[in-house]
């Protein structure tokens, strides 16, 4: 997404805004500031009433711009927090989960991810995997990352 003010010569003046989805909105004005009686005075004025409504669409269209990068990084946000929990619902378990309770997450020399509900302190020395991440299980099935309660467990 692009907004641009110009200022072309002979004096055009003009405001484009751009946005990648093919929309091209512009104010152009290809009048000069004299008029052919040689008065400057009211065409002045309408160039400054024009000035006016189109800074006011600029910064209308600024904030618009704004909020629309603000809402693209939420979104973008909210895809890697669902992949996330989608990895996770797809890692390999064989107990139930249930919500409110920590897991904690392996992986195997073989590159396959597991949860346990034996934490690495638990295992001490004899850790059989690598510790990646220990989550809650929310009530909403997401999982919050517990932070690292892996200890000495990385072993492979």
């Amino acid at each position: 997404m692009a907004l641009q003010r110009s200022v072309v010569g002979n004096g055009r003046r003009g405001l484009s805004l751009s946005l990648t989805g093919g929309l091209d909105f512009s104010l152009n004005r290809q009048e000069t500031l004299m008029s052919p009686s040689g008065s400057y005075e009211p065409r002045l004025r309408v160039f400054q009433a024009d000035d006016f409504i189109k800074a006011k669409a600029y910064n209308k269209l600024t904030v618009i711009a704004d909020n629309m990068r603000y809402l693209e990084e939420q979104a973008k946000k909210v895809l890697e927090e669902a992949k996330q929990d989608d990895d996770l619902h797809h890692a390999a378990c064989n107990i139930v989960k249930i919500p409110g309770n920590m897991y904690f997450l392996y992986q195997r020399l073989s590159g396959q991810k597991y949860f346990s509900i034996i934490s690495p302190q638990e295992w001490g020395p004899s850790c059989p995997h690598q510790f990646v991440g220990a989550y809650k299980l929310q009530h909403d099935m997401r999982g919050d990352q517990g932070g690292d309660q892996g200890g000495d467990c990385v072993r492979y």
